[in-house]
């Protein structure tokens, strides 16, 4: 059997934040129970408890002590991977890329390229996402939601987790720092496409008009939020799109694991001690771009921009948006 992945470990994590067993997480990963056991307590630190940052972290540690560091015979193989390296696009991400352009090599090849190149003074590892950082654990007491008559993920329909069809979407904000303004991140399920707006503070007001104006002409069938009081409004804007929307479960985010993942991406241009203002977030509109345009692996490696290009149903305004 493979060996866990990074998603398996986020998988642990949150499942074990929230009580679930190990025979319960090893079920639904398709893994044998002392599996799920023996990386909960391999990786677990004493105070915090289990972190799946940092477990991944050690993981790729064990590899690179196994591993001797990929040389590069091919130049071309070598441009190409730094040129994709350089626009921040994961190793992965370039892995499945370069089976395009008939060059072969691994992710984890990639990494151990980067990381020699950290040891011998390079800047390539800046690139990378996490750049080896760790993360704090946070644990918060499940409250709940005050937000009137919302409808919750579990009345959500089963074709919206198919991810299929174009439509069904994922918002979430993004907060600068000392909450110094936010943005709005929007993501389809089906083509990974991203819209993001600045809204000067994180307000139900503001969050609605900057929805109503990222989608308008988007023939948008569903949307699904936390349950951040941002998004009160959440009748009207369905009622105006006309749309269903619907509200994952209190501090559930895996429910939205793409609009996680997507404002991780968003993250690496605007790390968290950024500012969010109209001169910080000027090239927010390119940072969009450069993410659409990037290709991805649930994707077969395709771009989202390709993918909605490839859409005959889509808005022109979308599909023009290269």
């Amino acid at each position: 059997m493979n060996h866990l992945t990074n998603d398996d470990r986020s998988a642990i994590y949150h499942f074990r934040k929230i009580g679930k067993s190990f025979g319960f997480i090893g079920r639904h990963l398709g893994r044998p129970t002392s599996t799920i056991s023996r990386e909960f307590k391999r990786n677990k630190r004493p105070v915090h408890g289990y972190d799946a940052v940092d477990a991944q972290l050690k993981a790729e540690a064990r590899k690179e002590g196994k591993r001797e560091a990929y040389k590069f015979k091919d130049k071309n193989l070598k441009s190409f991977v730094v040129n994709l390296l350089e626009q921040k696009i994961s190793p992965e991400q370039i892995s499945g890329r370069a089976k395009k352009h008939g060059f072969k090599i691994s992710h984890e090849a990639i990494y151990q390229f980067v990381y020699r190149d950290k040891i011998e003074g390079g800047n390539l590892w800046k690139n990378l996402r996490h750049k080896r950082r760790r993360r704090k654990p946070r644990f918060k007491a499940v409250r709940k939601p005050r937000i009137k008559n919302r409808r919750g993920i579990e009345t959500r329909p089963k074709i919206v987790e198919l991810k299929k069809r174009f439509g069904d979407l994922e918002i979430d904000t993004i907060i600068g720092r000392h909450h110094n303004g936010a943005i709005l991140t929007v993501v389809d399920r089906a083509s990974k496409y991203l819209w993001a707006k600045f809204i000067g503070r994180k307000t139900a007001e503001n969050v609605n008009l900057a929805l109503l104006e990222l989608l308008k002409g988007i023939n948008v069938k569903s949307i699904t939020a936390d349950n951040g009081p941002e998004f009160t409004y959440h009748e009207a804007v369905a009622k105006l799109l006309n749309a269903d929307f619907f509200f994952a479960d209190p501090y559930s985010s895996w429910q939205r694991g793409l609009n996680e993942h997507t404002n991780g991406l968003l993250r690496q241009y605007f790390p968290k001690k950024t500012y969010f203002n109209s001169k910080t977030l000027q090239n927010l509109d390119q940072v969009v771009k450069e993410i659409n345009n990037r290709p991805r692996k649930v994707l077969n490696f395709n771009t989202p921009q390709e993918v909605i290009s490839s859409l005959k149903f889509v808005d022109n305004s979308v599909k023009n948006s290269t």
